[in-house]
């Protein structure tokens, strides 16, 4: 995984709110000088929106392995959060105002043998659950927000995954780990601090 700086991370959040804003224009926008040497790296990627204050989801896309140059990767998942996520309507200009923007950068990640709720550490790892030919993803901060323990977090991933909340227990249904370094806005367009 790549490791973020306080100022890299602020920078991508500050990109990302501009790729979304600039969409509102029809306008592309290039990548600050700045970001060049984290934007070359690959790794996984998510930009979460929030309402605020109270940071109700709003949309979130992301890619969990780096299968592009975050170049590449964070306009574009940043863009498909605001206006692609099939959960919500498209962000409308009129929300950016109270929108928060968060971008997580993922690491590797790392498949759970045996018990699953002994390798789970709430607050360090997030999820990717895979089973019957579908995916369940829930990032780390998730977790926590919700005060969820390890027998909860499997099961609301089973869940996002189309599966019973209990197919964690099945051999067949593959379990993984992984870490995230996330900035979040505070305030929209304001203050940006790394979360986890």
């Amino acid at each position: 995984m790549v490791k973020i700086k306080l100022k890299d991370g602020r920078a991508m959040v500050r990109f990302a709110r501009r790729v979304i804003e600039s969409h509102f224009i029809g306008e592309k926008i290039k990548a600050p000088g700045a970001l060049k040497r984290i934007l070359k790296s690959d790794a996984g990627i998510f930009v979460t929106l929030r309402v605020y204050p109270g940071k109700k989801l709003r949309g979130q896309m992301g890619y969990t392995s780096g299968i592009m140059k975050l170049g590449r990767s964070l306009p574009e998942v940043a863009e498909s959060a605001a206006f692609r996520d099939h959960r919500f309507t498209p962000l409308r200009k009129s929300e950016l105002k109270t929108t928060l923007v968060e971008v997580s950068v993922l690491a590797e990640q790392d498949i759970v043998d045996g018990n699953p709720l002994k390798k789970i550490k709430i607050g360090k790892h997030g999820l990717i659950v895979r089973g019957g030919g579908f995916r369940g993803i829930i990032l780390p901060l998730f977790a926590v927000e919700r005060g969820w323990n390890p027998r909860e977090f499997l099961s609301r991933a089973c869940i996002k995954a189309r599966l019973e909340p209990d197919a964690w227990k099945n051999q067949n249904v593959e379990i993984c780990t992984f870490t995230a370094e996330t900035f979040a806005e505070e305030e929209p367009g304001g203050k940006i601090s790394r979360v986890r």
